[in-house]
């Protein structure tokens, strides 16, 4: 498990996107929750998008 901080460069945000597609090579599943939409289309195979209902 990992928080991010407030800010990530875009060079951080490759090695991230670079290590969980390692990780999944390697057998694992993982879990993103996040918002940045580029992170999940960069490394994701699968995406499902919750979305808030409005009252």
């Amino acid at each position: 498990m990992m928080s991010h901080p407030a800010v990530l460069t875009g060079r951080i945000m490759r090695l991230i996107a670079e290590r969980l597609k390692s990780e999944v090579r390697s057998g694992r599943t993982i879990l993103v929750i996040t918002h940045d939409r580029e992170l999940i289309e960069s490394c994701c195979d699968n995406i499902v998008e919750v979305e808030k209902q409005s009252s």
